[in-house]
């Protein structure tokens, strides 16, 4: 059941990687760490919130 999502995030962070040379022309350093850590959360907080759509429970019931 965690094989799907877990694709998904890899293959969403693997485009991030290969969209991000490009994008280092643009910004310095720390704007591509801010990128980086903030699509990292993101994609956590969308699975989460998916989860619990997906489960019709509430997020604290696990």
């Amino acid at each position: 059941m965690l094989a799907l999502p877990a694709m998904l995030v890899a293959m969403d962070i693997g485009a991030l990687f290969l969209a991000l040379p490009h994008l280092s022309a643009d910004l310095g350093v720390i704007e591509q760490l801010w990128i980086i850590d903030v699509y990292g959360f993101m994609l956590a907080g969308f699975l989460l919130t998916m989860r619990s759509l997906g489960t019709g429970s509430a997020a604290g019931d696990c």
